[in-house]
């Protein structure tokens, strides 16, 4: 006797698997960031990379932990992170380097906004 015979059965695996699907949808985990690619795209030689990784590993870690903070002092705390990552970086990057740097954040916030925006006008 096939296992799909039934109708009930058939229906029964069918809902199971959108519940399968829609549980890996919907999860909260997020991949990590790929630092490597940012440290190919700002041309830092061996050295540079490793500090540069370690750095925005525990920028991230630090940036993670700030989502818990209150949204009226979110804007300010995110802030003065951006300013302490500025720091961190400019220890391990060139002039050149760090205004790659700042130029693709801004354009990350840039991107971030007009989603934002988006989502409001769809709202």
């Amino acid at each position: 006797m096939n296992v799909f015979n039934s109708k009930k059965t058939y229906m029964a695996a069918l809902l199971l698997f959108g519940f399968a699907v829609s549980s890996l949808a919907f999860s909260n985990d997020k991949r990590e960031p790929d630092f490597n690619r940012l440290a190919d795209k700002l041309e830092l030689v061996d050295y540079q990379k490793a500090e540069f990784i370690s750095v925005m590993k525990i920028q991230h870690e630090k940036r993670q932990a700030l989502k818990e903070v209150a949204r009226e002092d979110r804007k300010s705390v995110m802030e003065q992170h951006h300013s302490e990552t500025l720091s961190s970086l400019s220890e391990v990057l060139n002039d050149e380097q760090l205004g790659s740097f700042e130029a693709h954040v801004d354009k990350r916030k840039e991107r971030h906004e007009a989603r934002k925006m988006s989502h409001k006008d769809n709202d």
